[in-house]
Parts: structure tokens; sequence; C-alpha cells
């Protein structure tokens, strides 16, 4: 039986057989940035699905007295990766795909002698029941000690939750003082997504700290896409890493974004897509506090082969 594509041929050598298309295989890609259904197109042999969980949101910090510690909040992790060839009978006709959301922000603590806000979590980005992407945790409020670092989205969690289909994101850093904390680096050997860099804070000799918490790099193809420092601009840059698909020459047009940065104000917020988000600062008493910030959406690209 001939399929769309196939050409019958015949010789002398070898009568009549079928040229298949298999070795001329066409790509087309569908890319998820948004909740919505996937529908299974007509001829199509299989797909590779790529699910980035989103990243988490980042705390802020704390507001106290002079000579004590003030630590700003912990950066949010990133959202772990999943990848899953999956081939066309083993699909349904359509296929639900959820987007999660990038974890909230911890608000400025606007209270005199108060630890900060956490965080929340980034949400799971699925593929019907097929290939889940588990979010990244969020960055915990800055105290009298640091504000915890939130982890990245866990392999274990995933679907499938074993490598090299599933790898973690990177975790973010702990909110400090004086110190600088960079969050880890997306697509560095068995890391996913970046992570936040840590709030800034002042520490009990009133020293400030120096604004230097790096968001999280991402790698492509190898190449380093630095993230941001702390300043004006901390947020992280989107579609930094885009080629995902298992090619060094194939990309949907979207990807991975930078970390946030850290601030000695308000953190930055997550580069779309999956990345964690930098912490926010702490302060003197009467003076609210560093704002922690949004992780970055999470994402699914389809690449459908034909």
């Amino acid at each position: 039986t001939l399929q769309v594509g196939d050409t019958l041929e015949w010789s002398r050598e070898t009568g009549w057989h079928i040229l298949s298309t298999s070795s001329q295989e066409s790509v087309i890609f569908t890319p998820f940035t948004a909740s919505g259904t996937w529908t299974k197109p007509a001829g199509l042999k299989r797909v590779l699905v790529t699910c980035v969980g989103a990243g988490g949101g980042s705390g802020s910090g704390r507001q106290g007295a002079a000579a004590s510690n003030r630590f700003g909040g912990g950066g949010g992790g990133g959202g772990a990766i999943v990848w899953r060839n999956i081939s066309a009978s083993d699909l349904t006709a359509t296929v639900a795909v959820t987007i999660g959301a990038g974890g909230t922000a911890g608000a400025s603590q606007a209270s005199t002698g108060s630890n900060g806000n956490a965080g929340g979590a980034g949400g799971d980005t699925s593929f019907g029941a097929l290939v889940i992407a588990k979010g990244g945790s969020a960055g915990g409020g800055g105290s009298t000690s640091a504000g915890t670092a939130g982890a990245g989205g866990a392999s274990a969690s995933c679907t499938p939750s074993y490598g090299p289909y599933a790898i973690a994101g990177s975790a973010g850093a702990a909110g400090n003082t004086t110190t600088t904390a960079a969050g880890g680096n997306g697509l560095s050997g068995s890391t996913g997504a970046p992570g936040g860099g840590g709030g800034g804070g002042i520490n009990s000799t009133n020293t400030s700290g120096t604004a230097a918490n790096t968001g999280g790099n991402v790698y492509q193809n190898g190449i380093l896409i630095a993230g941001p420092v702390s300043g004006a601009s901390p947020a992280g840059v989107a579609n930094k890493s885009l080629f995902l698909s298992m090619s060094n020459t194939l990309n949907a047009g979207v990807g991975l974004g930078t970390g946030g940065a850290g601030n000695n104000l308000n953190g930055g917020a997550g580069g779309n897509y999956g990345a964690g988000a930098g912490g926010g600062s702490g302060t003197l008493d009467g003076t609210a506090s560093g704002a922690g910030a949004i992780g970055g959406d999470g994402l699914c690209i389809v690449m459908e082969i034909y």
C-alpha cells in the first residue's frame, strides 16, 4: 500500500519496490507560550516534544534596624527541561498543552523590624500526561539570615523522570548582605533553565552589598550568554538559548531566558522562558525593602516530523 509521498519504482534488477520518503523528512515547529491544544496533523510520523517548567519567583528583603543583619531575598530556581520522542500512533487526535506560570514575586516589606516575603513556585508545563516539566521553587524572604535559594525544578518530579530525557533546573542563589551570589547557569552540562541571583542587603556593621548578584547565564551550542548584573536593568533577557530540539541548526525561535539578577533595590524578573527571578534587597527601618520578582513562564515546543 502506497502512503502519501511514496513513489513506486520498477527496475530490471529488483522488480517493483516502494521508495519511502523517510530519508527525506520535513520538520514543522509548533511552539506554545500559552496554554492551548495541539492537534495531530495528517501525515505525521512522530514528534519531539520539549517542555520547560516555569521559573520560581524571588523573595523580598528584610527591613531592620541599624547594627543588625538585613539580608536580601533568595533567587528563584529555574524550571526543569524534558524531551520526549513520541510516535504518531501513540498520540491522540488532540493533546492539551499547559504552560506553567512564572512564580509570583515576594512583596516588598513595608513594616519596620520585619522579614521579607517569599516568592511563589513556578508552575509545571505539560504535553498531556506524556511530558511534564517541573517548575522551579521560590526564593525565600530575607531575615537576619539569608533568604533561602529556590531549588531548580526536580527531574524526579518530571515525566519521564530519568536522564537523558529530563534534567533538573538550576538553583537560584541565597540572599546576602555584602557578599555576591549569582544564580546557577542554564543548559550547563546537567542543568535546565537558569536560576536567579540573590538579593543584596546590609550587614551588622552597616555595610551595604556590592550590587553584583548576577542572574544565571545560559549556554547556546556551547557559547556562554551572560545573565544581567544588578543595577538599572536586572531583569533576565528572553530567548537566549534557542536550540532546544536536539539540533544545532533547527530552532523554533523561542528558548530559555537568562536568570534575573538580585539587586540592592527590587529584584529582576526571570527571562522567558523558564528562568528564575532575582531577589530584592534588605533595607534600614523606615525604607521599604526591595521587592522580589516574577519567574519566567514555561514553554512547550512540538517539533512535528513528517
